[in-house]
């Protein structure tokens, strides 16, 4: 028993130790990064990076010495770090966490032929920069397919910014849905023309999905994507998305569109704030996870709106940087057309494991307005507030599609 006891004793101070020497060397880069010794902290990582190799858990240290490196550290030491897979252990991915502080021309004469080269060049796109005639970005592999610059219909993406501790990247305030036609856009909406028929439509449904599909399905939340005949309004006042995402029958459908007290609520968002939205909630990394990035948001907000347009058949194959002018423009028209809400369901939900207060209701709403709250990095300081309820709708087509993230609920 005293061998044993002893044994254990002499292991926990192994680890207390080792733990205490991996908070001294973090500060050690803290302390070399403020002097602007940068030689000293790569000389550090590399230390921390042969401790690793040799055994010990060092690379904790190694992480933070190149997350500040692409933070704050001179171009050439941050293009450097761009393809570390230490990357991963931080808030964010190094490409864009280099671009919110570097511009394009501050890393782009250290730049190698590497995807990782690639990201932070699509980042500082995503942030404003026009690359489409620069010959060191055209050199990179093409690994979003998405033009070298901003389109009009895109949204503002940034700013987006990284510190020491956490992600600032802010979600626009959406109009809360409510019974109202006050200034917020609230009204309530009620369906007439029967039950709307749900639309065979997979592309566009997966690409909705890929927006949030990273981070909502690691936490075995409820996801659905679906597209209607007929406006908003009608398909949700019908109960036609609680059918599906609880796969309940046609006569689940009727009988939900038959309810006399159930009332949809919906408000309109302008496509700019909308967009943006989508693009953050791509970017992030959901409640808990770690940042996509912006490059990464752009790409899948891209293949939403030629889905949704009907444009990417168009392509025939072909990259969207080569298609010609007349694409663009016909994709900028599209995206115009579409209008753009924010609703919730009439059916009413409960929660049997509540994620936050336990004295709260149901969360019915988006409240994506707490994306300002947040103190880890660049989302909602609860799950609660990452409900996403979107759809929009598409005159040309006159269907609607719909996008809906809650954590795990069951139908009453």
């Amino acid at each position: 028993m005293t061998a044993n006891g002893a044994g254990s004793t002499n292991k926990r101070d192994a680890i207390d130790g080792e733990s205490a020497r991996i908070q001294s060397l973090i500060a050690d880069v803290d302390r070399l990064c403020t002097d602007q010794r940068w030689g000293d902290v790569v000389e550090l990582r590399d230390t921390c990076r042969l401790a690793v190799a040799r055994g010990h858990q060092w690379w904790p240290a190694a992480a933070w010495a190149e997350y500040r490196i692409a933070l704050d550290g001179p171009g050439e030491l941050a293009a450097s770090v761009l393809q570390s897979n230490l990357s991963r252990y931080t808030l964010g991915p190094f490409g864009e966490v280099a671009a919110s502080t570097h511009s394009w021309e501050e890393l782009a004469p250290y730049l190698d032929q590497s995807p990782a080269s690639s990201v932070f060049a699509y980042e500082c796109v995503a942030l404003g920069d026009d690359l489409r005639a620069d010959e060191r970005f055209l050199s990179l592999p093409a690994i979003f397919d998405v033009p070298g610059s901003l389109q009009p219909w895109e949204p503002d993406y940034g700013p987006v910014r990284y510190h020491l501790d956490r992600v600032e990247h802010l979600a626009p305030i959406l109009p809360t849905p409510v019974v109202s036609t006050g200034n917020n856009g609230g009204q309530s909406v009620t369906n007439t023309n029967g039950p709307v028929e749900s639309v065979e439509d997979p592309h566009t449904g997966d690409a909705l999905l890929a927006l949030v599909s990273p981070w909502s399905q690691s936490l075995n939340w409820t996801v659905a994507s679906a597209a209607f005949d007929g406006s908003v309004g009608d398909a949700l006042a019908s109960g036609a998305l609680n059918a599906i995402r609880g796969g309940a029958s046609r006569e689940a459908l009727n009988r939900a569109h038959r309810a006399p007290d159930e009332t949809a609520r919906v408000a309109q968002v302008s496509s700019a704030d909308a967009l943006r939205y989508l693009a953050w909630l791509a970017a992030s990394g959901g409640p808990v996870g770690r940042r996509r990035g912006l490059a990464s948001a752009r790409s899948a907000l891209w293949w939403v709106m030629l889905q949704l347009s009907g444009l990417a058949d168009d392509l025939h194959g072909a990259p969207v940087a080569t298609a010609p002018a007349s694409f663009f423009s016909a994709l900028t028209a599209a995206v115009g057309s579409f209008t753009w809400f924010t609703w919730s369901e009439p059916t009413p939900w409960s929660d049997p494991t509540p994620l936050s207060d336990p004295t709260a209701a149901p969360v019915l709403v988006d409240s994506s307005a707490d994306a300002h709250a947040d103190t880890r990095a660049d989302g909602p300081s609860t799950q609660r507030g990452w409900s996403v309820h979107v759809a929009v709708e598409s005159p040309t087509e006159q269907m609607c599609w719909l996008l809906s993230v809650d954590p795990l609920r069951t139908p009453t």
